[in-house]
């Protein structure tokens, strides 16, 4: 399956070890106390993962005794739905925690500067043409404590509520189970 030419290059700037390409994505909890079950999203077209089990502090230029300023979330899925007529790529920014979801709407919030960042990049080193529209959705996905919203994964729209300073921003606390198609994701809108 051919790659967008964002996803395209993005590849060709960010680290192999770091992103993959996989037929179907599979999110899991890096640490093996977690008691958050994986989660897989089946998808239809090509999706770019970045796996964020590094701390921000291998950057060079950030201080590593500055609190909240190294972690991030999970991981980073940029995605472009192939039956978009309008090319809009969605970038899921995705945490996955036990149970209390403290300090995972900072990590999000750092998750979303880090993809800013690395598409910039892209674009002006590798990207010939102007940036399709980007959709930044923060996904915060709970082993336990959190009932799924009503109408469950049949419901047409994720319930997404707005960033409180981001107006570009959705986020949802959702319980992880085991298997979800990333359309239900796309398809949530930000209130106004």
């Amino acid at each position: 399956m051919a790659l967008s030419p964002l996803l395209q290059a993005l590849c060709d700037v960010v680290r192999p070890e770091f992103g993959t390409v996989p037929a179907v994505i599979r999110l899991e909890e890096a640490d093996p106390g977690s008691a958050c079950p994986p989660v897989v999203i089946k998808k239809r077209g090509p999706a770019l993962v970045l796996k964020l089990d590094v701390p921000l502090a291998r950057i060079p230029l950030l201080r590593s005794d500055a609190e909240g300023l190294t972690s991030a979330c999970d991981y980073l899925v940029f995605y472009q739905p192939d039956d978009e007529r309008t090319p809009t790529v969605y970038v899921f920014l995705c945490e996955l925690k036990t149970s209390h979801s403290g300090g995972a709407r900072q990590q999000i919030e750092n998750g979303k500067m880090l993809a800013e960042y690395l598409v910039s990049m892209a674009v002006h080193h590798r990207l010939n043409q102007a940036p399709p529209r980007l959709q930044y959705r923060g996904i915060i996905f709970r082993g336990r404590g959190v009932a799924e919203p009503r109408g469950g994964q049949m419901r047409a729209l994720c319930p997404y509520r707005q960033h409180p300073v981001w107006r570009d921003l959705g986020m949802a606390t959702l319980p992880a189970v085991p298997e979800r198609d990333i359309s239900y994701f796309c398809t949530g809108i930000l209130p106004v």
